[in-house]
């Protein structure tokens, strides 16, 4: 699987040499403004780097893959086996029986994807006990806290979302957006009023991270920008 994913990195990165790709979320995209609000220096990006591709984006473009060749290939066997059949010649119980068979391995197998998956949701409870606990306020038009300001790599940090009101003005929704110091996207999350949404992600890396709001929220949407730090252990 890892040599799966190397040569589609390779294919991949191969065939962008400028285009990033019109859905592409890149922090050097905003303008660079920082907000008072921010402690943290302004970290440059470079806007003609050429980012990595994800192993999670490889993953699901050889799924993708896969699929698309299964599916073809179920689709071709049926073909083949009613193309110049008559109605007399079809048989009737054969194909009910092998209809309930295939309908009750599906069903296993969706079940046993959904328990196999669902305890590791992203907004589960999966950090554990060892976890870091970041908190981070969004107002209009800054992330106004973001304590602590630095975490260690390798343990699970849970980021506390909140967005509150500032000056007599109301909260309103908010989207945070965490980029790695390369300017690529690696999550994103509702902040929304009234409540306290938890994220759980573990960096790998140190360095200096950004957090962006990448949903609308009025006029200096743009400026709301702040960073923090991840340092080795």
């Amino acid at each position: 699987m890892a040599t799966t994913i190397t040569l589609m990195r390779q294919i991949l990165l191969s065939g962008s040499s400028h285009d990033i790709g019109a859905g592409a979320h890149r922090a050097a995209d905003f303008p660079q403004v920082l907000p008072a609000h921010s402690s943290i220096g302004h970290h440059p990006i470079d806007p003609f780097r050429i980012h990595p591709v994800s192993d999670t984006a490889i993953v699901i473009t050889v799924a993708y893959a896969v699929a698309v060749v299964i599916g073809s290939v179920v689709s071709f066997a049926i073909y083949a086996s009613t193309r110049g059949r008559g109605v007399d010649d079809v048989d009737t119980p054969g194909h009910t029986r092998r209809e309930t068979a295939w309908l009750i391995v599906i069903i296993v197998a969706l079940f046993a994807l959904l328990m196999a998956t669902i305890f590791f949701v992203p907004y589960g409870e999966t950090a554990g006990a060892g976890k870091q606990i970041v908190r981070v306020v969004g107002v209009q038009y800054a992330w106004a806290q973001v304590e602590p300001s630095d975490v260690v790599v390798d343990r699970p940090v849970e980021f506390w979302l909140e967005s509150e009101g500032i000056n007599g003005e109301p909260a309103v929704n908010h989207g945070l957006g965490v980029y790695d110091p390369d300017g690529t996207l690696l999550f994103q999350a509702q902040v929304i009023p009234g409540q306290v949404q938890k994220v759980v992600h573990t960096f790998t890396e140190p360095g200096t991270y950004e957090l962006l709001c990448l949903e609308y929220c009025g006029a200096k949407h743009h400026e709301m920008r702040s960073f923090f730090e991840v340092r080795g252990q």
